[in-house]
């Protein structure tokens, strides 16, 4: 009998527990009802509430409805048939966003890749596909190797998916296009500061100006300096981006531009992996954070100069005409040393043998003092220079209920890529003979490094391999971009495109096993 008293209880709780809560909620509405006062409600008759109204903007919401980037020329974001991200002006300020980098963030599907050794500046997978050269300014491809800032951009667009059809070769998971800022009829007067720990500090000018009813200027000022949380670390750049533009408000517009940026880069390779005797993979080194290794001379150093020039001329609403030419010159010294996997001990005739890690035991069993690596050093001096023009026609026109944009254009350019590598050596280590090439010196790994790369008596520097490449392209573009507009809810947009690309001279020069010559096919 009990057991079967308590089975129906168990069975009667959740009635009860929904008998308890509506008594309860039904209280609680009596209450607050006559708390409120309202007279209405006690006698049963509907209470009047007082209207209230909520009004509200979208400003500084950070959506930007047009891009360059789907069609060549401004076209709202909803017509174009592909991904399309934005990171606007105001964005970028709000979040100090001092580097294409920390804009990318907000984008996704981009991956930030480390530089490596003969890649140095902005690297990126966008989509899975490397997009080191698919980095545009302004529409035109900013192929140079450098670590790109944001003083002078007025927005960054992103387009992901294949964009050979409008971008040419390469482009594979999409392009990065720069939008600089340029002059306006209205003046533009700002100055900010910026200080942190680490000894960051960065300065900003943004001036402009009407010069007359249809001619303005600009000019965008940027220096910066910031120290890294480890010794020998630093960054220091500067930049400077005058421009002017005539015809501003009429059909014939031009416009002048330069961007110079300098970038000295003192870097840090941090720790050195090693797999240790009965360890299972490779670690790093346990050493203390504050303790560097790399040699207080090396450096990464790149000056970027890009000039351009561009003109449009809008014939009627329906046809505009618009060609822009760019120069860009990029030089790049690098000058670092990679940290070895391996250790260097003196035998019995004072000479440097390799040692592998594995023979040895892991720190403390092995004090830090002990160990020595002779770093791997890399030098090299590149240059890029690109020339390029794109011109473009844009019409548009309707068919019933289509509507169409046409564009035709098309593009020249020339680009040229030089590259000397350096072999280094030290014959005053291991009684003259050296330790190989790029093995210039040996550091100790019990204290912080406080020497530059060795150099004078005996120390030589060899040219290894020079490498050139030229090559021009002519890019006619004709493009269709098709809207069906037969129902206002109802908006199809369809892009057609003929292209064709054309390599016409690359040559490479260097050892016989890298030497190549390549005509037109």
């Amino acid at each position: 009998m009990r057991a079967r008293r308590g089975s129906t209880m168990r069975a009667a709780g959740p009635f009860v527990y929904c008998l308890l809560s509506a008594a309860l909620c039904t209280t609680t509405l009596t209450v607050q009802a006559a708390d409120d006062g309202n007279e209405d409600a006690t006698d049963g008759k509907p209470a009047n509430l007082k209207s209230v109204t909520v009004q509200t903007s979208r400003d500084g919401d950070f959506l930007v409805d047009q891009s360059t980037v789907g069609g060549k020329f401004p076209t709202p974001a909803r017509d174009i048939p592909q991904q399309v991200t934005v990171v606007s002006q105001d964005l970028i300020t709000t979040q100090a966003d001092i580097s294409l980098y920390r804009a990318l963030d907000n984008v996704p599907g981009i991956v930030i890749t480390p530089s490596a050794d003969t890649a140095t500046g902005n690297n990126s997978n966008l989509r899975g596909f490397p997009a080191r050269t698919d980095i545009y300014l302004d529409g035109i491809r900013d192929r140079g190797q450098y670590f790109r800032d944001t003083f002078a951009l007025a927005s960054v667009e992103v387009l992901e998916g294949a964009a050979s059809l409008l971008f040419g070769h390469g482009s594979t998971g999409g392009i990065i296009n720069q939008v600089t800022k340029k002059p306006q009829l209205q003046p533009i007067a700002a100055v900010s500061a910026s200080i942190g720990t680490d000894r960051y500090r960065r300065g900003l000018v943004d001036i402009g100006a009407p010069l007359d009813q249809d001619t303005a200027f600009r000019v965008l000022l940027m220096d910066q300096d910031i120290d890294g949380t480890r010794p020998n670390v630093n960054t220091r750049s500067y930049g400077v981006s005058p421009s002017i533009a005539f015809g501003l408000g009429s059909p014939t517009q031009i416009g002048l531009s330069w961007l110079t940026q300098h970038n000295n880069d003192h870097i840090d390779y941090g720790f050195p992996m090693f797999q240790f005797k009965n360890e299972p993979i490779l670690k790093p080194l346990q050493a203390p954070f504050g303790r560097t290794y790399q040699y207080t001379n090396a450096v990464v150093r790149t000056d970027v100069n890009i000039f351009n020039i561009s003109l449009s001329h809008t014939f009627s609403p329906d046809a505009v005409f618009r060609s822009n030419t760019q120069y860009g010159i990029y030089n790049v010294h690098q000058n670092t040393a990679p940290l070895n996997t391996v250790f260097e001990a003196l035998d019995a005739n004072g000479n440097y043998q390799p040692v592998q890690p594995s023979s040895i035991l892991a720190p403390p069993a092995t004090p830090l003092d002990e160990l020595a690596i002779a770093p791997q050093q890399k030098q090299r001096d590149g240059r890029d220079s690109s020339l390029f023009n794109q011109t473009d026609l844009l019409f548009k026109f309707a068919t019933g209920p289509m509507r169409h944009e046409l564009i035709v254009g098309g593009g020249f350019g020339r680009d040229e890529y030089h590259q000397l590598f350096f072999n280094n050596y030290n014959f005053n280590l291991n009684n003259g003979a050296s330790l190989g090439a790029n093995l210039a010196g040996v550091i100790n790994l019990g204290s912080t490094n406080t020497q530059p790369f060795p150099s004078g008596a005996h120390v030589y520097q060899v040219p290894r391999c020079s490498m050139r490449t030229n090559f021009a392209r002519a890019l006619p573009i004709p493009t269709v971009r098709d809207q069906q507009s037969v129902h206002a809810l109802w908006q199809r947009a369809r892009l057609h495109a003929v292209r064709h690309d054309r390599r016409v001279h690359c040559r490479e020069v260097g050892p016989a096993t890298q030497r190549r010559e390549c005509a037109q096919p």
